[in-house]
């Protein structure tokens, strides 16, 4: 049997932990103004903070001074990985570790928390009242469809499922085509007869959920007039260099857009940029968007469903927005007249 503990180490101050320690400290504050989901700065934290435990440990097995160990549980609140400040002792520090984390301090050292996972005690097990998850059915596509053909019919299933609020559905945009994932929720977001509106789950394959799509709501039409006002974009900038002698400018910054984070928050953010520019662009009167699109999928779906906002925003007044996705064809063409096709448009 194991127990993991905790333990608090004095760690004497040298320019080199300083540096440690100040580098971190500015990581940490930078990362409490980061966009959502960036990571850069998490990870340059979570990297310093291992540097300075690893010297904590080094100086525990020269003998450094160290608080008694204490049991960690799950459910306990998370602690900070050192303390520089007395003022933070007591939010921290149990009160039997305070009295000597603030002598460590007065002496100009530092306290470091060393987590140990498999010392010697009685494991703490967590319960929980939930059952194990059943196995997922297995989808096989029908007549022997393969590639992209099995795609759009497993995508195309997966919408129905979730335009028919059936229990646990939802759409996983992840994998699929942007000409599949752009078509396929066009032909969902139409109203049906006798079917009410569905606001359906966006779930992307790193478990993340974007904003709800909007199923059932919009009418869109097959055809009608398309407003003289016409400008085109690549949906992300620096993505595809082809396109550029074919659009007006990017709709996105890929710099803003492709970080790592999770998925749904990309969808979120695309979302909220799309909306504020289409609300932006719609006040100098009709007009209509050529979208030479890329095959990001948070991407793609974050803005389909500002284009679906701005609809209803507009009350769906016939031409007031039109927005055209043009895909771009590998293979055909050259580099100075590239070749893009057109999907359904996207109008009321």
């Amino acid at each position: 049997m194991s127990v993991e503990v905790r333990t608090w180490i004095r760690l004497g101050r040298t320019s080199e932990v300083d540096r440690l320690v100040s580098d971190a400290l500015a990581a940490r504050t930078r990362l409490r103004k980061a966009l959502a989901g960036d990571r850069v700065d998490a990870a340059r934290y979570e990297a310093l903070c291992t540097q300075i435990e690893q010297r904590a440990h080094r100086a525990r097995l020269d003998g450094a001074e160290t608080t008694s160990s204490v049991p960690c549980g799950p459910g306990d609140a998370p602690t900070p990985g050192f303390i520089v400040n007395s003022a933070d002792v007591d939010a921290i520090a149990l009160p039997a570790e305070a009295e000597r984390i603030r002598a460590w301090l007065a002496q100009s050292a530092l306290a470091v928390q060393l987590r140990l996972p498999f010392e010697d005690g009685p494991t703490v097990w967590a319960t929980s009242d939930r059952t194990p998850s059943q196995p997922a059915d297995v989808w096989r596509a029908r007549g022997g469809a393969a590639g992209r053909r099995a795609v759009l019919q497993r995508f195309r299933a997966q919408v129905a499922s979730a335009a028919a609020g059936e229990p646990g559905a939802s759409i996983s945009p992840s994998g699929v085509s942007n000409s599949v994932l752009t078509d396929i929720l066009r032909e969902h977001a139409v109203p049906r007869t006798g079917q009410p509106p569905v606001l359906a789950n966006v779930v992307y394959r790193d478990g993340s959920a974007g904003p709800p799509f909007p199923l059932r709501s919009t009418p869109l039409v097959d055809g009608g007039d398309r407003p003289d006002r016409q400008l085109s974009f690549a949906l992300l900038s620096i993505r595809h260099t082809e396109m550029d002698i074919e659009v007006d400018g990017a709709w996105l910054r890929n710099s803003v857009v492709s970080r790592v984070r999770p998925a749904g928050d990309t969808d979120r953010i695309v979302y909220e940029l799309s909306l504020g520019q289409l609300r932006s662009l719609t006040q100098g009167g009709p007009l209509t968007i050529y979208m030479h699109q890329t095959g990001l999928e948070t991407a793609v779906v974050g803005f389909y469903r500002a284009v679906l906002t701005m609809f209803a925003e507009l009350d769906h007044r016939p031409g007031a927005l039109v927005v055209v996705p043009k895909y771009f064809k590998s293979g055909v063409g050259d580099e100075s007249s590239p070749h893009f096709s057109e999907g359904a448009p996207w109008q009321t």
